[in-house]
């Protein structure tokens, strides 16, 4: 069920906006209006996240400096980690994790990350 939030001057229904740290209330048709702070999902999400490589990865040069750069390791170590089941690239939390998430797609790296993350950009 869908609950709408209604103006408490004139029970008119509110619109609702927010960008990255601001939440805004307000009415059509009083301009009643409140604003508040708003911390999205992904910033309120405590748990550790862990990014695993795929099984039998054999990346092209680009993608092996990617998954260097990532991981703070060397190129040697890098192929090395990848000669590994189920190769941890990289810990942390739900906010971390996104910006290496996107890169690896961008770079068609295969990977899981575990808990399951449903966040995208």
């Amino acid at each position: 069920m869908n609950m709408e939030a209604k103006c408490p001057d004139c029970a008119n229904i509110l619109t609702n906006t927010h960008d990255d740290s601001t939440e805004i209330w307000k009415c059509s048709n009083c301009g009643w209006e409140v604003v508040t702070t708003y911390t999205p999902q992904i910033q309120q999400d405590t748990k550790d996240y862990e990014i695993f490589l795929m099984k039998n990865l054999s990346p092209e040069a680009n993608q092996l400096r990617t998954l260097a750069r990532i991981s703070g390791l060397n190129f040697i170590e890098t192929k090395r980690m990848l000669a590994l089941d189920d190769s941890l690239l990289f810990k942390g939390n739900a906010v971390d994790i996104l910006p290496i998430k996107t890169q690896l797609e961008q770079e068609d790296i295969e990977f899981r990350i575990m808990p399951n993350y449903n966040y995208e950009n």
